[in-house]
C-alpha cells in the first residue's frame, strides 16, 4: 500500500541490480512504463552527466554503510535530463549478504529551477548602493559592495536577509525598501 501511495518514485532491484518493481510515481516521473524497465538495470536512467568514479564511490558507500543518499541527474524516457535526490538502501539476508536494493527518487527539478532563478537574481540585479548576495559551494554567503551600502549616513532602509541552504549551495535573498 505504501509503495503505491507515496509521491516519490521507488525502484526495487534484485541482488544483481535488475529492476523487479517500480511504483506509479516512478513511471510518471520518468515516462517509462513498468514493463519497459522490469529486468533491466537502473542505469537505463543514466544521464551521462556522472563519471564512473561517481558510481564507484556511491556503490562503495552502499557496500560499506548499507545506504547512500545524494543528488544525481537521471534521464527521462524522452531524453530530458532531470535532477533527483536519491536514497539507495541495501536489503540484506540474515547472513548479511545483499538480497535487494531499494531506491527512492525525488524529482528536484522545481528546486533546481528556483536555485537557478536565485542565482540570476544574486548575480544580475545589482545597484551601486545595495549589497549583492553571492553564493558559494561551501555554504558561506558573500556580500559584494557592502561598504558602499552601509556608508556613513548614506542609507536608512530596512533590510531583510533570508539565507537558504541546500546540500550543495547556500543562497541569499535580499529585500530592501529603497534599492
Amino acid at each position: 500500500m505504501v509503495f503505491e501511495n507515496t509521491t516519490e518514485g521507488i525502484i526495487i532491484t534484485d541482488k544483481d541490480k535488475k529492476i523487479i518493481a517500480v511504483n506509479e510515481p516512478f513511471t510518471q516521473m520518468t515516462g517509462y512504463e513498468r514493463d519497459e524497465v522490469l529486468g533491466k538495470s537502473p542505469s537505463l536512467l543514466s544521464s551521462g552527466l556522472h563519471d564512473n568514479s561517481f558510481f564507484e564511490a556511491m556503490w562503495k558507500d552502499i557496500a560499506e554503510h548499507g545506504s547512500w543518499r545524494g543528488e544525481m541527474w537521471d534521464r527521462r524516457k524522452d531524453g530530458e535530463a532531470f535532477p533527483v535526490l536519491q536514497a539507495i538502501s541495501q536489503v540484506n539476508a540474515e547472513d548479511g549478504t545483499p538480497t535487494h536494493y531499494v531506491s527512492i527518487l525525488t524529482d528536484i527539478s522545481a528546486i533546481k529551477a528556483s536555485q537557478k532563478h536565485l542565482d540570476f537574481l544574486a548575480y544580475t540585479i545589482r545597484s551601486p548602493n545595495c549589497p549583492t548576495a553571492c553564493c558559494s559551494t561551501n555554504g558561506w554567503i558573500t556580500l559584494a559592495n557592502w561598504p558602499s551600502a552601509i556608508g556613513a549616513g548614506s542609507r536608512s532602509s530596512s533590510w531583510i536577509w533570508i539565507a537558504l541552504k541546500t546540500s550543495t549551495t547556500a543562497w541569499a535573498i535580499r529585500s530592501a525598501t529603497s534599492c
